[in-house]
């Protein structure tokens, strides 16, 4: 079981999105890059093209439930910074569809 803390630093998040390796989605952009912190970190945002605020945070609160459950559902994570960027489409997506897209794309960035 891998719990995770929150990337809360703009010079970090920077980082990550200039050199973190990317996986796109319908539902989420993620990038990934290996950190000294330790542990896994993640930031989620959404732009106002996604609607209100109520929207905006909706997806971000899903997509980050989503990614806390399939770092759960491992064994072993490297440490490693994760940013989402939530897309239109994620704020009504169904949960189980969420929860597999985030799966595929961490099984890309982190390994099966």
């Amino acid at each position: 079981m891998v719990d995770a803390a929150r990337l809360r630093r703009t010079k970090d998040i920077a980082v990550v999105r200039a050199k973190g390796s990317a996986r796109s989605d319908p539902l989420f952009l993620l990038r990934a890059s290996p950190n000294d912190a330790g542990a896994v970190r993640i930031a989620v945002s959404s732009t106002r093209e996604l609607g209100t605020a109520v929207r905006r945070n909706r997806a971000r609160r899903r997509l980050r439930e989503a990614v806390r459950v399939e770092l759960r559902s491992r064994s072993s994570v490297p440490a490693v910074d994760l940013v989402l960027a939530a897309r239109k489409r994620s704020h009504d997506a169904p949960a189980a569809d969420l929860r597999a897209a985030v799966a595929k794309a961490l099984a890309g960035v982190l390994g099966p």
